[in-house]
């Protein structure tokens, strides 16, 4: 059934320029709300209650913008067939993303907005869940509805009495955990991002003292049966698990186990996996395809509800509303409220005049339309300066700081003996080098709680060392050249090594105290030049093949390869960010991207790279670097978790070969990094 709804515009609304919503999935309590709301932003709605496939992308022909459920997975194939009917922009009407890819959408042309609604509904719900759980309440209803009214041998329990472990401490995590406070039991927490007040304990500790785990953590590929059959085993007999979050938070087949077996008390589940094809649809005459949730259903402690915790008249107002409202920002190309972003630069290593040409191209290709960009200058001598923007005198502007207050959010600006506080949604390090690539700025942030762009901590020192990343790359099966490192005050024999080699610091940049020795007696000087640089050193046996890069952006599974490229050389190593005039070409060196190599050969280097980003914890974005050998074999280079953004930078150049300018990159980290802290 589909159908229009008229437009008529209220006064005081902002109307989308020149065309409509196109609605998919929408029961009829939505559309009660579509066409409630519509005419009050001068929107015409097509409303469908079909989902959105290949099939009907016609029903969007004209509109710019559309709005889809979350109940029907939505293929690469019909993100390509929406672009090809115009479609811009989709507005899923839910908070998480796994429907659809993300990643995909971007590359064909299409941005994608997510709603926000109250916490309330799921936290209201998991309450509920938890307390039919240890009331016992499915097997005392099944019992007053064939009129048994004895009382059995099975006591509930009471809150208070308990231990309750909440995993992930996100906005319905630490709506959960206000509830509980109020119930007196105690509540211990588990989060890789903490972000509240909360008892956080480690997730194997929080498993052995909790009475119930209730999962509000988002589904990755970090994520996907973080309750496996060796975690369950973990947890106190007895105990109950409550799932609000995804089905495949849980190991299903592990789950069942611990309750036949009896090592479990209960679990409550409003989730499920393989849910998909069943929930939201009448199965009363139908035969229910999934063993799983047919033993679980049959089981007297177990309590299953059909993905329904969201589902609230204030809940699903917001969802309605919220959709209209990102595709009205969408249409207008400007935000209601502008994402206030802190954009770090400069810092004190030694790719100081890096940062800050990036940070120019940076401020050159952000949207003032969608983000208010606070710049925070960072001097070589390590004075913070919060600047108007990234021009010559930047060095100029008012002293500031980053609080590591969670209450504070932001910074903290000395103005004439006092501190004016500005509060921040999210940071963007333009830091290249020590500080800045090394997890150090990245572990003031997690202190600050302020969502960030990039790789975390870990992942971010380990690809600083490369010594350490050319070490897990192994055990991932990715080869790497043959390398020694030598410590502060320690010696190498230049007997043993195979020349020629390079030799350079360990947890350095841009080429700076790198030098290729091919004679023994030239070790020794190598070695002195690249301790002006760090305290370890690394040598490496040369690898005979090419030089090529992969820009990688994206999380998890879904990852975005640029285009390769390829560093022709005349002479020598690259290192154009020590050349005096990189801006009009390299005195050694050109980049060629595409590069001009094989379709298989290209094909083998993306997937290689994006298994090296996974494997090192890489997030948001990196640039891989690699040889090439002419049996075909990729070796890694290094790994670049902040990759320069100047205008001869070589990230940029591939992502706008592959078809993403700067401008859309800068949209999609600033994506990942808010989503990265949803829950």
């Amino acid at each position: 059934m589909t159908y229009s709804e008229p437009a008529r515009t209220a006064g005081r609304a902002v109307s989308l320029a020149s065309s409509g919503i196109t609605i998919y999935g929408c029961g009829q309590d939505e559309a009660v709300l579509f066409r409630e709301m519509a005419p009050r932003f001068g929107v015409l709605p097509t409303i469908t209650e079909e989902a959105v496939s290949e099939a009907n992308t016609e029903l969007a022909a004209g509109n710019r913008c559309i709005s889809v459920g979350h109940k029907t997975r939505i293929t690469d194939a019909t993100l390509r067939a929406l672009s090809q009917a115009g479609v811009r922009y989709i507005s899923t009407r839910s908070i998480g993303y796994n429907h659809l890819s993300v990643t995909y959408a971007v590359s064909v042309g299409i941005s994608v907005g997510n709603v926000v609604y109250s916490p309330d509904s799921v936290a209201d719900y998991t309450l509920m869940l938890m307390l039919m759980a240890v009331r016992q309440a499915k097997s005392t209803i099944r019992r007053a509805d064939v009129h048994d009214y004895r009382l059995h041998d099975v006591r509930g329990r009471e809150l208070r009495d308990l231990t309750i472990g909440v995993v992930g401490t996100g906005r319905i995590g630490a709506a959960v955990m206000d509830r509980l406070r109020g119930f007196g039991c105690r509540i211990v927490a588990h989060d890789t991002r903490p972000s509240t007040s909360a008892d956080y304990v480690p997730l194997d500790e929080l498993l052995r003292q909790s009475d119930i785990v209730t999962l509000h953590t988002p589904l990755t590929a970090d994520t996907h049966h973080l309750l496996n059959r060796r975690r369950i085993e973990q947890m106190k007999r007895g105990a109950f698990i409550v799932n609000t979050g995804r089905g495949s938070l849980l190991d299903t087949e592990a789950l069942l186990a611990a309750l036949e077996s009896g090592r479990l008390g209960g679990a409550a589940l409003d989730v499920l996996e393989g849910e998909e094809g069943i929930f939201y649809a009448d199965r009363g005459n139908k035969a229910i395809e999934s063993k799983a949730l047919v033993r679980l259903q049959e089981l007297p402690n177990v309590i299953i509800s059909p993905h329904t915790a969201y589902y609230t008249d204030h809940a699903l107002r917001d969802t309605v509303e919220n959709s209209i409202i990102n595709c009205l920002k969408f249409e207008n190309g400007v935000s209601v409220t502008r994402v206030k972003i802190g954009i770090m630069f400069g810092g004190c290593s030694e790719e100081h005049p890096v940062s800050v040409k990036s940070a120019r191209e940076v401020a050159k290709n952000l949207d003032v339309g969608k983000y208010e960009p606070y710049y925070i200058g960072i001097t070589q001598d390590g004075a913070w300066k919060l600047c108007d923007g990234v021009d010559d005198q930047w060095q100029n502007g008012r002293p500031v700081v980053l609080s590591p207050d969670r209450s504070t959010r932001g910074l903290l600006v000395l103005d004439q003996g006092k501190y004016e506080t500005i509060e921040l949604d999210l940071v963007l390090p333009v830091l290249h080098g020590k500080l800045g690539e090394d997890g150090a700025i990245q572990g003031l942030l997690e202190l600050s709680g302020i969502p960030y762009a990039g790789c975390d901590i870990q992942s971010s020192a380990l690809c600083m060392d490369k010594s350490l990343a050319y070490l897990v790359a192994r055990s991932a099966g990715i080869a790497t050249p043959n390398f020694w490192t030598v410590a502060a005050n320690e010696n190498i024999d230049p007997e043993r090594l195979t020349y020629p080699v390079f030799v350079k610091p360990a947890r350095s940049g841009s080429s700076f105290g790198v030098s290729k020795v091919s004679r023994k007696e030239e070790l020794p000087s190598a070695v002195e030049t690249a301790r002006q640089y760090d305290s370890k050193v690394l040598i490496e046996e040369a690898v005979a093949g090419s030089e090529v890069g992969c820009a990688i952006l994206g999380n998890d599974l879904d990852l975005i390869a640029g285009e390769v490229d390829r560093i022709a050389l005349s002479h020598g190593f690259f290192r154009i960010h020590q050349e005096s005039t990189p801006e009009t070409g390299s005195e050694n060196s050109t980049p060629i991207v595409p590069a001009d190599i094989s379709a298989e050969s290209r094909s083998l280097v993306q997937e290689t790279a994006k298994t090296i980003y996974r494997a090192l914890g890489c997030r948001g974005l990196a640039r891989v670097d690699m040889f090439l050998k002419e049996d075909g074999q990729v070796v890694l280079n290094e790994v670049n978790t902040l990759p320069g953004m100047t205008s001869y930078s070589r990230y940029p150049r591939m992502m706008a070969a592959a078809g993403l300018s700067l401008a859309d990159v800068l949209d999609r980290m600033v994506s990942l990094a808010l989503m990265g802290k949803m829950r």
